[in-house]
């Protein structure tokens, strides 16, 4: 499903919509205020597109940077994506894990967000951002052992 560049902002409440979708597999959310700074962005000059951290390769497993004037993606991939979320801010670098993980938990099909292999183990692991988030009310603990 390819909502990018959308004014989705209530993230929950589209995600509560989203699990509804029970064969979503595939879902693109970049671009709405809900996601805004998770991912580096394209820029253009003079009609020439950048991407930061780029590699121009548009498969799966990438992150999408942008869109050209076509509306065609361009990727930057996962070495970039990993070096851009390194540089984020605790606060974004919190949102982005809060975002991945509602995903995680509602859409149970998911396999592909942002145009990236979406790893479900990885996003749901029990460290201290999840701990943080259970403290904080975001997400609860489960009452299964």
């Amino acid at each position: 499903m390819h909502v990018a560049a959308n004014r989705l902002s209530r993230l929950r409440k589209n995600v509560a919509v989203l699990a509804k979708v029970s064969a979503l597999e595939v879902l693109d959310l970049r671009g709405n205020v809900l996601s805004l700074g998770f991912y580096a962005s394209c820029a253009y000059d003079s009609g020439v597109i950048s991407v930061v951290g780029g590699n121009g390769e548009g498969e799966v497993g990438t992150v999408v940077e942008g869109f050209d004037r076509d509306g065609a993606v361009i990727a930057a991939g996962k070495e970039g994506d990993a070096r851009y979320l390194e540089r984020l801010d605790e606060d974004t670098k919190l949102r982005r894990r809060v975002y991945e993980m509602l995903l995680a938990s509602g859409c149970k099909r998911l396999r592909v967000l942002d145009g990236m292999v979406f790893d479900k183990e990885a996003v749901l692991v029990k460290d201290e951002v999840w701990e943080r988030l259970v403290e904080l009310e975001v997400l609860r603990r489960s009452e299964k052992t």
